[in-house]
């Protein structure tokens, strides 16, 4: 390894061809004393460029690097005859890079944090291993704070359960209505067009016998309303309909063909509303999917009038019973006034629906969940299962 101590001129073998082997000029033309001394400040640039990428190989002290340049000059000086060696020191002010404070380069270090080494560490040597700082002492656990003082609360209440499926009411009775008849007793519906005479003529009986059998209160007659006569004779036939389902406390539920039959067109009878307890009389006018009714008198028309407000008439259903010749039967009804009418003194305008089990509305042909729920509701059945058909 060429170093600043035993590198000199005298020690370099003789070879006068040495400088036309690296490129420099012939010692046969020396340059002139001023020449020697620009070429000498113009290779020491040179130098001082070229080792700075150099300065892993050499070390990290200024020293080092101070014996490269003195060494490679020697070597110009015994090859090219420039005179006696330069002894190149650090830029003054400058840390062990080599590069002032403020200059171009790599950001430079404080020098607090990173001393100089006593001395040049070997080529192969490791950075020294700067030891992290000791962790921090855990912060021991903070002594447990006693309970505040609270109210002593009530228990908890215990977690809430699914509501119980709606139970049957005490003793339903669930039997359905049916029409009883006696012997030789023929079920006739009416069709449009028809009336009394027709049909007596058809069966060959008569309208007395007809109108007595079925205990109608007038000679009109609906669309598709049961008629039973006897074929062949002015007997009138013999007929009744049995008590239909009903729960505690409600009335009997008929289907529609039985309700009108024991509730017949023209007929009379008396309304209870269930809300409010109140009663008033009616008469059946007409209708052939439910029952179109109207007050009897104005006393009547008053009540209907409470009943629904004071007048604030509605479509919305309401749960009653239509109490046919002491006879409880369950329905809804609604308390519009509207359509055509047959009494005229009685200080009421139109007429009222009146809906029993599976009644239809006359436009739509369908029944009414409403008014369905609410002879239900009349009927005490409501939540019940009922049988098929029922």
């Amino acid at each position: 390894m060429i170093t600043k101590q035993n590198l000199n001129r005298a020690a370099l073998p003789p070879n006068p061809d040495y400088g036309k082997e690296v490129g420099l000029l012939p010692r046969q033309h020396p340059p002139s004393g001023r020449g020697r001394r620009l070429l000498c400040a113009a290779i020491t640039l040179v130098l001082l460029v070229m080792a700075i990428p150099c300065r892993p190989l050499l070390g990290r002290t200024a020293a080092a690097a101070a014996g490269y340049y003195q060494a490679t000059l020697a070597v110009l000086q015994a090859t090219i005859g420039l005179g006696p060696a330069i002894a190149v020191d650090p830029v003054d002010g400058a840390d062990e890079t080599g590069i002032a404070p403020g200059t171009a380069g790599d950001d430079p270090e404080p020098a607090a944090t990173e001393p100089p080494p006593a001395e040049d560490p070997p080529v192969d040597a490791k950075p020294p291993v700067t030891p992290k700082p000791p962790a921090a002492a855990a912060k021991p656990p903070a002594a447990a704070q006693p309970p505040a003082a609270t109210q002593p609360s009530a228990p908890a209440a215990p977690p809430a359960k699914d509501p119980p499926p709606p139970q049957q009411p005490a003793n339903p009775v669930l039997t359905p209505a049916r029409f009883v008849t006696g012997a030789s007793v023929v079920l006739h519906e009416v069709a449009q067009g028809q009336g009394l005479s027709v049909i007596a003529k058809q069966y060959g009986t008569t309208v007395d016998a007809i109108m007595a059998g079925n205990k109608l209160s007038g000679d009109i007659l609906m669309i598709d309303q049961p008629l039973f006569v006897v074929p062949g004779t002015s007997t009138p036939a013999s007929v009744s309909v049995t008590t239909g389902p009903r729960g505690p406390g409600g009335a009997e539920m008929l289907t529609w063909p039985q309700a009108r039959w024991v509730f017949n067109v023209s007929k009379h009878a008396t309304i209870r509303d269930l809300t409010t307890g109140l009663e008033f009389r009616v008469k059946y006018m007409g209708g052939s999917n439910h029952a179109d009714c109207e007050p009897l008198t104005t006393a009547d028309a008053a009540v209907f009038r409470q009943i629904a407000g004071g007048g604030n008439w509605s479509w919305n259903a309401r749960p009653i019973w239509v109490i046919v010749d002491g006879r409880p039967l369950a329905a809804s009804m609604n308390t519009m006034p509207h359509g055509v009418q047959t009494i005229y003194d009685n200080g009421f305008s139109g007429h009222f629906c009146v809906y029993f089990r599976h009644s239809r509305g006359h436009a739509s042909g369908t029944t009414h969940a409403g008014h369905q729920a609410a002879v239900l509701r009349a009927a005490g059945l409501e939540g019940v299962s009922l049988p098929p058909g029922m």
